[in-house]
């Protein structure tokens, strides 16, 4: 029986082309777009079996989508195979579908002060969704340095081709009309992420940016932290090619969105996933330490404070596909299998592209989320008199976190 493709027709063409895969050879060799079989992943595993195709996805770097074959009762993954990008993991994924399946949140990493943060210069790491002593969470953790550093201008984040917001307030500063607010700073998916329909769920090709929200001040906006949030997020490519911390927000933002549908799947399809299977323990820290930055300006008689604290939001938003959609992917998958136990093969999905408008209501709904907070107080300093100036408390190097002082 054929299938009307409706919006991809054009997939028709490529699944009517004489199709080889080879069972033996292997499914990293080269680049293009691949599919993953979780059944038969989770059969290798029971029986000990571990590999570099396995543990790696068969070098998925980008998720198209996910579909249950009834048929099999199997899930597979369509994704693709991009070089230079940066890499996922089996682990990933399971720690994202543990996140929404097990504990049924988000995954999220937050940066708090607490009572005792000024006396300490600690504060204190707040994980949602398992993902502690988790390879998901310290990812998650290393973007949120990234964005705090690159906020302050301060290294490994320094030198970025825009000014950081520590320099757009300096300048505010000198001119003495800066005004204490407090910003929020969140990355997010730009678009909806997750399309669904029936067993079918597809990725459209998102972009990760930065978001502000002012949370405390005068007036509805902060004009700086709305330049920053925009500037950061038109260079973040950029930025992810210094910063790898960066260029893996995408491919983890995809695994939360597949992990996401999973849990809408009969729970028999998960139960390995959530329940049975153990992502390798990472070391991850409780609190985090600060650093303090001051620099002289010249201020009218006032230094100005900012204050970090946050995360990284990775809610996922659903919409249901278009008419036609969901059959044109499930056919491209489910007709090139070579074999009812393969891992992986090859697909012929590479000028598939999902489309769809943003989810409505998502500011309100990010916005609710803790994100990267800057709180700016303009105020004499006990300890620098009125020589003008910019404190800044961010997490210190790499090196450095975890330790307690």
């Amino acid at each position: 029986m054929r299938y009307p493709l409706t919006r991809r027709s054009f997939l028709g063409a490529a699944l009517a082309t004489p199709f080889v895969a080879c069972r033996s050879g292997s499914a990293l060799a080269g680049f293009g777009t691949v599919a993953f079989s979780l059944r038969q992943a989770e059969r290798l595993l029971r029986a000990g079996r571990k590999s570099v195709e396995l543990s790696s996805l068969a070098g998925i770097n980008r998720f198209l989508g996910l579909i249950h074959d009834p048929a099999s009762d199997d899930m597979i993954l369509a994704g693709r195979r991009l070089e230079g990008a940066a890499s996922l993991s089996l682990d990933d994924l399971a720690a994202a579908i543990q996140a929404r399946v097990v504990h049924q949140e988000w995954p999220l990493v937050s940066i708090d002060r607490v009572a005792d943060t000024q006396k300490t210069g600690l504060q204190q790491i707040r994980w949602e969704g398992g993902v502690a002593a988790s390879a998901l969470g310290a990812k998650l953790l290393a973007a949120d340095e990234i964005l705090k550093k690159a906020a302050l201008g301060l290294p490994p984040a320094a030198g970025l081709p825009f000014e950081s917001y520590f320099d757009l307030c300096a300048v505010r500063a000198a001119s003495g009309q800066l005004t204490a607010s407090g910003n929020r700073f969140w990355f997010h998916a730009a678009k909806a992420a997750l399309l669904s329909r029936e067993n079918v769920f597809l990725l459209q090709d998102l972009t990760v940016g930065v978001r502000s929200q002012l949370v405390a001040g005068a007036g509805e906006r902060d004009d700086l932290a709305d330049r920053y949030a925009a500037v950061f997020s038109a260079n973040c490519d950029l930025i992810g090619q210094r910063h790898t911390e960066i260029a893996l927000l995408k491919p983890l933002f995809d695994a939360v969105a597949i992990a996401h549908g999973i849990e809408s799947l009969p729970p028999r399809l998960h139960d390995f996933w959530a329940h049975r299977y153990q992502p390798a323990r990472v070391q991850t820290p409780a609190e985090y330490p600060l650093v303090r930055r001051r620099e002289r300006l010249k201020a009218k008689d006032k230094d100005v404070w900012l204050e970090l604290n946050g995360g990284v939001d990775t809610r996922i938003f659903v919409q249901r596909l278009r008419d036609g959609d969901h059959i044109a992917f499930q056919e491209a998958v489910l007709r090139t299998r070579p074999a009812p136990d393969a891992l992986s093969w090859p697909l012929p999905l590479n000028a598939w592209a999902g489309k769809a408008d943003a989810a409505p209501n998502e500011r309100k709904l990010l916005a609710a989320l803790v994100g990267t907070t800057i709180q700016r107080d303009v105020l004499p300093s006990p300890t620098l008199g009125s020589r003008g100036g910019i404190y800044a408390d961010v997490p210190v190097s790499e090196g450095d976190i975890g330790r307690k002082k």
